[in-house]
């Protein structure tokens, strides 16, 4: 439970999920028709421009900047300036979600702004590979152990606690229980996490 369970449900997105059968059940499927040929347009035109894309969901943008100069974060950022808000970022994509509400108009506000960021020289610097694991603890025990947290800088050594990652639900870079490595860190550093939950050494040691 502690590695897996949510909050509490929300009971008026549970009501919004009623909400939207309606229009699920009616005019989403004509509305779709006419949207996703505008999002492969869109596509299209930043390929154009010399985004690199990659996926082939028809209500998702998803984005390597690298090639284009930018890093997925910083491009996150630059978006956001023009108020254009992305689903998810990291050093190497981008990801936008869009819907038939996002609106033809939605859509050209997307290819203006990505069309006024100017094209720099290539980021060459790659995603480290994720370590072999080295398990010390069960993760039972290691859930239900007394923790602290601690500069990932400072935990080479220690035993992760609670598993921590950049955009849950997400592939953690170790589990509860197992050793942090140099390589561990390196892989921390690159996804922007700057702390961890460790097993609290005993005092003495």
């Amino acid at each position: 439970m502690a590695s897996f369970a949510s909050t509490s449900p929300s009971w008026l997105i549970l009501q919004s999920l009623d909400r939207c059968n309606a229009c699920l059940s009616s005019v989403y499927r004509e509305q779709l028709k006419v949207f996703v040929p505008r999002v492969d347009a869109l596509k299209k035109a930043l390929r154009a421009m010399g985004y690199e894309t990659a996926g082939d969901e028809p209500l998702k943008i998803t984005l390597m900047p690298k090639s284009f100069g930018y890093t997925g974060d910083q491009l996150h950022d630059l978006l956001r300036q023009e108020n254009v808000e992305c689903e998810f970022s990291d050093p190497d994509y981008l990801v936008m979600m869009v819907t038939p509400e996002t609106g033809a108009e939605g859509l050209e506000t997307i290819r203006e702004v990505l069309g006024k960021i100017p094209r720099r020289e290539p980021v060459f610097e790659t995603a480290p590979m994720v370590p072999e694991a080295s398990q010390a603890m069960t993760p039972a025990a290691a859930l239900m152990s007394r923790t602290e947290e601690v500069p990932v800088s400072e935990s080479e050594g220690r035993i992760l606690a609670d598993p921590c990652v950049s955009c849950p639900p997400a592939v953690p870079i170790l589990i509860s229980g197992e050793r942090i490595t140099r390589e561990a860190i390196r892989c921390f550093e690159y996804y922007g996490i700057d702390r961890v939950t460790c097993v609290a050494e005993k005092s003495g040691e």
